[in-house]
Formats: C-alpha cells, sequence, structure tokens
C-alpha cells in the first residue's frame, strides 16, 4: 500500500512474482538451510507515485488502472456491512462467469498483451461471459499503451524528453518533434535543470534510453540513426 517511495528490491520483485519465479533465501535461525519463496496470488499495489514502474522491464510486466481519488466521507464500518451484505452474491457471480469463461474454447484475438498473452485470453473470454467482449478489447488494448506512459512518466529521462516534445509542439509545432545526440540532449538538460542531471553524461543517457527503448518508440514515437563515426541520433516527438 501506498508504494511512492523507490525501493531498489521492488521492481525485481515484482518482476519475478508476474513471470512465476521465485527468491530463494535463508531460512531464519539456520545456517545453511534455504527455503524458496514463491508468490501464490496476485500482487495489487497502490501508489500516487509509483517510481518503481520506471524500470523499463518492470512496467512491461504490470497491469495499470488509473483511479481518481474518492470524494466525500466514507466510512470503514458501512463498507465493511455493505461487503458483507453482497459477499455471498459476489462471489457466486464471479464463479458463474469464470465457469462461462473456461468453457469457452472459441478463438480470441491477438497481440492484446506482449508479455501475458494467456491472461489477455481469458480476459476476453470473461468478457464474452459478461456480454462486453468489445469493451474488455478496448480496454486491453488501452491498458498496453498506458504501461508505457507510465514508464516514460517515472523516469526522470523519459518525462524530460515528454516535456520537451510537449512545448516543442506547443510553441513550433511540427508534431513536436526533437532531434540530437546523447551529447546534445545531456547539454540541453543540464543547461535547464542542472541539479537533476548534473551527473549525467552521453554514455548514461545512451544507456537509460536504450533500457526504456521500447516503451519510447510507443509513447514519443522515438526513431535513432547512425551519423558519421558511428554516434547515433535520436529523435522524438509528442503524443498524438
Amino acid at each position: 500500500d501506498n508504494a511512492d517511495s523507490y525501493l531498489k528490491w521492488l521492481p525485481d520483485t515484482l518482476s519475478s512474482a508476474a513471470t512465476g519465479g521465485s527468491s530463494v533465501k535463508r531460512r531464519l535461525y539456520t545456517n545453511d538451510e534455504n527455503v524458496d519463496l514463491k508468490a501464490h496470488s496476485w500482487l495489487i499495489i497502490t501508489s500516487a507515485n509509483p517510481s518503481y514502474a520506471s524500470d523499463a522491464g518492470l512496467a512491461d510486466r504490470l497491469l495499470v488502472i488509473r483511479m481518481n481519488r474518492r470524494t466525500g466521507q466514507t466510512s470503514d464500518e458501512g463498507l465493511s456491512k455493505e461487503i458483507a451484505a453482497n459477499r455471498d452474491a459476489g462471489l457466486s457471480f464471479i464463479a458463474h462467469t469464470l465457469s462461462k469463461a473456461l468453457a469457452d474454447t472459441a478463438p480470441t484475438p491477438e497481440g492484446l498483451n506482449s508479455r501475458h498473452p494467456d491472461f489477455a485470453s481469458l480476459a476476453v473470454r470473461i468478457g464474452r461471459a459478461l456480454g462486453q467482449e468489445k469493451s474488455i478489447i478496448s480496454a486491453l488494448k488501452a491498458a498496453e499503451e498506458d504501461k508505457s506512459i507510465i514508464c516514460v512518466e517515472n523516469d526522470s529521462i523519459g518525462t524530460a524528453l515528454l516535456a520537451m516534445a510537449n512545448e516543442q509542439a506547443d510553441t513550433v509545432g511540427n508534431n513536436g518533434e526533437i532531434s540530437g545526440t546523447a551529447s546534445e540532449f545531456v547539454t540541453f538538460l543540464q543547461s535547464h535543470d542542472y541539479k537533476s542531471f548534473e551527473k549525467l553524461t552521453p554514455r548514461r543517457f545512451s544507456n537509460r534510453v536504450s533500457n526504456l527503448w521500447m516503451h519510447l518508440e510507443k509513447v514519443l514515437k522515438a526513431t535513432k540513426k547512425t551519423l558519421h563515426g558511428g554516434v547515433l541520433n535520436y529523435t522524438f516527438a509528442a503524443p498524438d
């Protein structure tokens, strides 16, 4: 809950849990006995500032649900009573819906989730059982795009490139296109926010961009070409 501060171990742990991996630790109070820790359920994380999602590998494994802050008064007691009154009906509804979905053998569209295609197929079949197949497909496509957006938004360089492209679109037009070498981008970033990018070097910029590349392609239409001497020139454009 409220995972807003960056925790070094969190991205790798979440990625491992999402792909059926495990973590081997020494069993407490022993010297040579290990315990294999595996996730046996889905992990749900709430965050107003998901800095952990700046990890490109983890972002590709997320299912992002954006929610608005609740307004008005809330009561834990009232919520508990509402849950208790509707729990049986809700669980029955889930069981009947999943039964229909599991019995569905009709094909489903491909490419709805690049990391978890089996999940996407089940989601579509659940949508069919609910009579909302088209809505589910649209939601899955939107969620796939949102994974890249949340990754770029929570990376300092990704956020800066996004702001630069949007500013270019507002002031110049030309689809917000910005272009330059790693050295030129570093110079520009340091001139606008030296404190944040004081230690940024062209090599570090290139490495960060390389790690984010899949998401930058989706969000900022990123392209690159090799100039004379093997230097890379990057081009980014504002989102539509």
